[in-house]
């Protein structure tokens, strides 16, 4: 059974971070969210606080098969690719990674996952990996601020429990709606960024974020 892919398997958008794929993937195949992860990744416990940190090679070996692709592409979508690249190595405690905004590991709800109200707008809904970046604390594609919580109750986003309360059916709400109150996440008026932060971003020329590019102003100087 876990040697055999999923009969609809979704391939992680740009800059997906793992959760999102995982939330999406659920609904392609017409599963609930806390058990489609069970049945894709039996060993991982408490997925509200590690589905996209702690992925083990073997889980990580799982979940390329069900999803039917490569294990660079399943990596790819956690932060731990971030590991000697953003940061050099995990912390001694509970292997939280510097410069990674994290969910912590206590009930204590944590804004952790921040989000651009006009690209979760626009064409298909999902959460990028480079928003859980403490440093990216803008978007250079609308030229706005990231958001971290739900403009009507002010919960953080928690991609995880946006789900249906009975865990064995399909969730068929948006990915973009808060877990809490429904609301949806991308109806929020758009706060504009200094423009010397988009300048001093390392952004692409499509605006989207890439550490390889260089900042405009270091490109003329």
């Amino acid at each position: 059974m876990f040697n055999v892919s999923w009969p609809m398997h979704p391939q992680p958008l740009p800059d997906e971070i793992f959760s999102s794929w995982m939330a999406r993937a659920a609904v392609c195949n017409g599963e609930g969210l806390s058990r489609f992860i069970k049945l894709t990744i039996p060993e991982l416990r408490a997925i509200d606080k590690s589905i996209d940190n702690f992925l083990s090679e073997t889980m990580i070996k799982r979940v390329s098969t069900k999803m039917n692709t490569s294990f660079r592409c399943v990596h790819q979508t956690t932060l731990d690719s971030y590991v000697g690249f953003v940061c050099e190595t995990d912390t001694n405690r509970c292997h939280r990674k510097y410069n990674i905004l994290n969910s912590g590991e206590t009930s204590a709800l944590r804004y952790f996952q921040q989000f651009c109200p006009i690209c979760l707008k626009e064409g298909k809904a999902y959460f990028r990996k480079t928003w859980r970046l403490s440093f990216v604390t803008v978007c250079c594609v609308h030229n706005c601020l990231l958001e971290d919580r739900c403009s009507k109750c002010g919960s953080p986003v928690l991609v995880m429990s946006n789900k249906h309360q009975d865990k064995r059916r399909t969730y068929l709400g948006s990915i973009s709606t808060c877990h809490k109150c429904l609301h949806d996440l991308s109806d929020i008026d758009r706060r504009p960024a200094l423009e010397s932060v988009i300048k001093y971003a390392p952004h692409d020329p499509t605006g989207r974020f890439n550490l390889n590019v260089r900042s405009s102003r270091e490109a003329v100087s």
